[in-house]
């Protein structure tokens, strides 16, 4: 009796565990329960916009130097507003001077020359501070462009306001600066000038090729113009002879013996007058 009812119980399990099966696959299919709502994802951190400094620091970064620089002029804080006018001023002329090396190694050095000119248009005195690594290439490739578009007095004063240049790059610069000067006085016809130029290059590098070739030009000249001048006298062509003596002169004013010829000249042309007055009374 005890088994047929456990059998009869067996077969009433089997048949609910077929039921709740079944409702589970219903379920799974779309029928019955709706499935759980997905959470929602958490919201995005809300951004805190950047302050005005900030913003300069950024505009810097980015290389945008030149709205850098407005936003700087733009601050209110008096402190604030020179700190970061010489920050962005000092980023921005090392970014220049680092684009000029590259320029002076790669292509066309004349290229760097607006950049160099746009570094001193900020700052006149950048190049005083300015790494000397980085500056000394480009301040003396800057000083002889400014020799070679006759600015020789500039090249000179400021190749002695910078420490970087040693005394081999003053010297190179002083005398490139002189024998240009002597050369464009010479083409004035200036030729006492030019021949003190020549010696101020000369006593700097004795040995100089440029200078002692315009010494030896400037020699010719005036052996010349002597010969010219004794020639004409012997010939008693005083007034053709006192012309180029006067050049020798106004080449060499220490040539002796053309002052001392010159005397000779004009101490005849005053007896010929007079001379010349006594027939006329006669």
């Amino acid at each position: 009796m005890w088994l047929s009812t456990f059998k009869s119980f067996g077969s009433v399990f089997r048949r609910l565990a077929i039921v709740f099966i079944s409702a589970m696959v219903l379920v799974d299919a779309g029928c019955g329960i709706p499935p759980r709502p997905v959470a929602a994802p958490p919201p995005p951190p809300k951004q805190i916009p950047e302050n005005e400094l900030q913003t300069i620091e950024r505009l810097v970064k980015e290389g945008r130097y030149d709205l850098a620089m407005v936003k700087a002029g733009q601050l209110k804080d008096p402190v604030n507003k020179i700190h970061w006018t010489h920050y962005v001023n000092n980023a921005w002329n090392l970014a220049d001077l680092k684009k000029t090396n590259v320029i002076l190694k790669t292509v066309s050095p004349d290229q760097s020359l607006p950049l160099i000119d746009k570094i001193l248009e900020r700052d006149p005195l950048y190049f005083r501070k300015a790494p000397a690594d980085l500056a000394r290439p480009v301040w003396v490739y800057y000083l002889r462009s400014k020799i070679r578009s006759d600015q020789e007095f500039w090249a000179l004063k400021n190749s002695r306001s910078v420490a970087f240049l040693d005394t081999k790059d003053m010297n190179s610069i002083s005398v490139e600066a002189y024998t240009h000067l002597a050369q464009r006085r010479m083409e004035e016809k200036k030729y006492h000038a030019a021949l003190i130029d020549i010696r101020r290059a000369l006593a700097v590098s004795p040995l100089d090729s440029n200078a002692v070739s315009l010494r030896a030009k400037l020699a010719l000249l005036e052996k010349t113009w002597t010969n010219n001048g004794d020639m004409a006298f012997t010939q008693q062509h005083l007034h053709r002879a006192l012309f180029y003596w006067g050049q020798v002169i106004d080449l060499n004013p220490q040539n002796k013996e053309v002052r001392e010829n010159i005397q000779k000249a004009r101490s005849l042309l005053k007896k010929l007058e007079v001379l010349e007055k006594e027939n006329k009374i006669k």
